[in-house]
């Protein structure tokens, strides 16, 4: 188990990516972060589509009753 940081300890970072364990840890886990970064991306990009192409047909519907 790797150690947590003290609140006295002046550079705990640099304790911690020395150890190779904490470091495969932190990659792991900014991967992660990554990925879910990314989905999450996409769901609101493709949530922002969906709502522009209704306004876009709501628009369409208006324009052609007038």
């Amino acid at each position: 188990m790797i150690a947590r940081p003290s609140p006295t300890e002046e550079a705990p970072e640099a304790r911690l990516f020395a150890d190779p364990r904490a470091t495969k840890a932190l990659l792991k886990y900014i991967e992660t972060v990554r990925a879910l970064s990314s989905e999450w991306q996409a769901a609101e990009s493709a949530l922002q589509t969906d709502t522009w192409g209704i306004e876009a047909l709501k628009e369409e519907e208006c324009v052609g009753e007038g």
